[in-house]
C-alpha cells in the first residue's frame, strides 16, 4: 500500500487526484468521459471511477474530477492487495481509496492563490 498525504498534496499544489497519483510511476491518469472525469492505469489495467474507494466505502466516489481540498490521504492498494477492502474492482491492477479529511476543533480557512 502507497500512501500520499495531505502535507505532500498541499506541498505538491495537487489540484486532482491524477495529480497526486503521478508520484507513482506504476499509475498513470487518463482524461476520459468528455474530459470531465478522470479513468486511471494501475500496472496497465484500467481503473474507472467507480472502482475507487471514499474511506473504504465502495460506490461513493463521483466519476467527476474531485479536487483535492477535502482528502487526508490518497491510497493506492496494488494487485491482490486491492481486495483488502472488500470491494472488487474490475481493474486487477489495484484500486484507489481516498481518505476524507476530519474536522478539526477549530474553525480553519486557507488562502491560495494560482497562476496558470
Amino acid at each position: 500500500v502507497i500512501g500520499y498525504t495531505s502535507k505532500l498534496i498541499q506541498d505538491q499544489q495537487a489540484k486532482t487526484i491524477a495529480d497526486v497519483v503521478s508520484n507513482d510511476a506504476g499509475v498513470q491518469a487518463v482524461q476520459g468521459y468528455g474530459n470531465f472525469a478522470e479513468t486511471y492505469r494501475i500496472r496497465g489495467f484500467k481503473l474507472d471511477g467507480d472502482d475507487m474507494t471514499m474511506g473504504g466505502l465502495a460506490g461513493v466516489v463521483p466519476r467527476q474530477v474531485m479536487d483535492t481540498q477535502m482528502l487526508e490521504r490518497v491510497e493506492i492498494f496494488k494487485g491482490a492487495n486491492s481486495l483488502l477492502n472488500g470491494a472488487a474492482s474490475s481493474g486487477v491492477g489495484g484500486m484507489i481509496n481516498l481518505e476524507p479529511k476530519r474536522a478539526e476543533d477549530l474553525p480553519t480557512a486557507r488562502v491560495g492563490v494560482d497562476y496558470t
